[in-house]
């Protein structure tokens, strides 16, 4: 086996051997990055595992892959920024075929994966309301009057109710076939329907469910669904 030794200035030395097979190898000096020069590169850049892209003077930026996960590691005391131009920024699927989330370069967000729901009262009902016109149902996670949470987080809810008939209305969220918060305190009209409305934020459990029941007179649903309703959709 051949042997070229390069020695440094004062001390410390590199090795080029060459195999004992004959082969026909290269050294080609333009493709080997330089120092305080700008470097063009025509192909790929493997990194093993835990190996890393350091940038900055104390490594204040790192990204690697550990052989389960993939890492963007700011270490820096400032702000990771990531400036948009063009169009924006998607996060998706491996073919882009299902968008989670959507950034354009107006600062404006979409998120089309998340959970939400809205239903009109499609007939009336006292105790708790099953029968809903549904206009909205992202991600299918309500069904027979019952949002059932799929992840955990804080959850937007609101309703809007009028009775069938003059009489009281007792509107309570249910959390898991239990009364929780009240979403509008015990009122009656005398003579007169009884119209309420309400909103509140829960931090709820993933497969918690949610359900409008009402204790008293019947509220009041046809096919419009348009004078009672119960809707809401997960915050984060």
């Amino acid at each position: 086996m051949a042997k070229l030794r390069i020695n440094g200035d004062s001390s410390g030395y590199v090795d080029l051997e060459a195999p004992n097979a004959a082969s026909s190898s290269t050294l080609d000096l333009d493709q080997v990055p330089q120092k305080n020069a700008t470097n063009t590169f025509s192909a790929d850049m493997s990194f093993g595992d835990n190996n890393k892209v350091n940038l900055g003077a104390g490594n204040d930026l790192q990204l690697y892959h550990d052989g389960s996960n993939n890492y963007i590691k700011s270490a820096a005391a400032g702000w990771l920024n990531v400036p948009l131009s063009g169009n924006g920024m998607t996060v998706a699927n491996s073919n882009f075929s299902n968008i989670f989330f959507k950034i354009d370069s107006s600062g404006r967000v979409v998120t089309p994966k998340q959970p939400a729901w809205s239903g009109g009262l499609s007939g009336s009902q006292s105790g708790s309301i099953t029968s809903y016109i549904v206009r909205l149902n992202n991600g299918n996670h309500f069904s027979n009057g019952v949002f059932t949470c799929p992840v955990a987080g804080n959850y937007f809810i609101s309703f809007f109710a009028m009775t069938s008939s003059a009489g009281a209305m007792d509107v309570e969220l249910r959390i898991n076939g239990s009364t929780n918060h009240g979403l509008v305190p015990y009122s009656s009209s005398a003579g007169f329907h009884t119209s309420a409305g309400g909103t509140t934020v829960l931090y709820l459990n993933a497969n918690d469910t949610i359900q409008m029941h009402n204790n008293n007179t019947q509220l009041y649903g046809n096919s419009t669904g348009r004078h009672t309703g119960f809707s809401g959709y997960l915050i984060g």
